[in-house]
């Protein structure tokens, strides 16, 4: 019943977000730079709030379940050795009956850069390292500046060898770890890059060291070793991908799901390769920018520290 299943989902958010250390913070690094009224989808987790998941009903559910859970509203992908009469056989055995529905609404973002820099500050009981991390808004999946804003997240904050974790880790000593990623939707996207203190270590200098490097990445050219190391990383990864089974399958959904083409598997890797130099240098100025940054801190319990 919806009790039992509220339980279910409520305990998988403790599990995997609240009883995690930063777990919270990595939640509200996804979401807090959108807005509701602009951007509903992102500016909500899929996991849930408890207010949400206790006041939720049985008819509210039934209704979602109706609206979106349809086949005009989904994307079956099969992978492996298989012969293709027969899955189309079986899809429509077993899934044939199932009636289409008037069109889902679709997702919707009103995106655009921020024009004025945020801070969030927050505890959580399960650090013991305050953290730091600084959020930028990007542009969707299928935007020709994606490929080059993956590939500089990956020179920044990908590995021990990236320059965040050179800088903060290993010349600074200011940070246990540091590292940061693009994470790109259908309608938006975010950059995080974040530090985790060393201890002694105040957070406004691990924020002003995070937000030094980033500045240089804006302002001096990215060397050529480092973007043919990225260029072989998102290269290899996608090799790696295809695999296995599964791999190719959420290849090939992926493909089709965010630009509608099941060629797109192919041509990501490509425009990853195209991305120059002067690329990067381009989206670091526009999207790295002050103005479009949130500044989040996590303090341990009872450290009293607060935002630079």
């Amino acid at each position: 019943n919806l009790d039992n299943q509220r339980k279910t989902v409520e305990e998988e958010r403790r599990r995997g977000v609240d009883n995690q250390p930063y777990g919270r913070a990595l939640l509200d690094a996804l979401t807090a730079p959108f807005d509701s009224a602009g951007c509903f989808a992102y500016a909500h987790s899929t996991i849930g709030e408890y207010a949400d998941l206790d006041s939720a009903k049985v008819d509210e559910v039934r209704a979602f379940h109706a609206e979106y859970y349809a086949p005009n509203n989904a994307v079956v992908t099969i992978a492996g050795d298989f012969d293709p009469a027969e899955a189309r056989r079986l899809l429509e055995q077993y899934f044939g009956d199932i009636p289409r529905v008037s069109a889902a609404p679709p997702v919707t973002c009103t995106y655009q850069l921020d024009t004025g820099a945020k801070e969030l500050t927050e505890t959580d009981r399960n650090a013991t390292l305050p953290l730091v991390a600084l959020v930028y808004k990007a542009p969707p999946q299928r935007d020709s500046d994606t490929p080059a804003l993956d590939l500089l997240a990956s020179i920044l904050g990908d590995g021990e060898s990236s320059r965040l974790n050179r800088t903060l880790v290993r010349e600074e000593r200011a940070a246990v770890y540091a590292g940061g990623f693009a994470n790109s939707y259908r309608e938006a996207g975010v950059m995080i890059f974040y530090a985790i203190d060393n201890q002694g270590v105040p957070a406004a200098r691990v924020d002003s060291l995070l937000s030094a490097a980033l500045d240089r990445v804006r302002n001096d050219t990215v060397t050529t070793a480092e973007l043919v190391k990225a260029q072989n990383q998102y290269r290899a990864g996608a090799i790696r991908d295809r695999q296995t089974t599964m791999g190719v399958a959420e290849t090939l959904q992926g493909a089709l799901w965010y630009a509608g083409s099941l060629g797109e598997a192919n041509e990501d890797v490509a425009e990853h390769l195209a991305v120059t130099a002067t690329d990067l240098r381009r989206v670091a100025r526009e999207y790295l920018d002050s103005a479009n940054r949130l500044t989040l801190i996590v303090n341990p319990p009872a450290t009293g520290r607060a935002a630079p």
